[in-house]
């Protein structure tokens, strides 16, 4: 199956599916995507061994690197902390973004590879009542 995208609101294209980052496997700036109708079987595939979810936090970054209104404007985004490590899940005009890494600082700082805008957070945190199968 090839890669289905449409315009966002934006005009970039919106890919309807998940990129997937293993950041520790150093799958490279473009990741691996993973059309809607293969997501369960596949994520499922790449967490491995069903892990319960610890940690929950919300963390937010500036959409500028020069912002004076980011703490009215700002992108939100999920880490989830595991006993091997920590994923980070977000959703922005250019689809749901996945990365996995053992360090909490590469899913947290990085944004597909690349560093993020000024972190801050958490801006909320909760214990895990999950594991990773169920939240899939």
């Amino acid at each position: 199956m090839g890669v289905c995208a449409s315009k966002g609101k934006a005009g970039n294209k919106y890919l309807h599916g998940v990129l997937y980052y293993d950041i520790d496997l150093g799958l490279g700036i473009r990741g691996k995507f993973i059309p809607d109708e293969e997501l369960q079987e596949s994520l499922k595939k790449l967490i491995g061994t069903n892990e319960q979810i610890l940690n929950v936090c919300v963390y937010k970054n500036n959409l500028f690197f020069v912002q004076i209104t980011s703490w009215i404007l700002y992108h939100a985004f999920v880490v989830l902390q595991t006993e091997t490590g920590c994923w980070s899940i977000e959703k922005n005009d250019q689809g749901v973004i996945i990365q996995r890494s053992k360090l909490h600082s590469s899913v947290c700082n990085k944004y597909r590879m690349k560093s993020r805008y000024t972190v801050s957070g958490p801006i909320a945190e909760d214990a895990g009542r999950y594991n990773l199968h169920q939240f899939v």
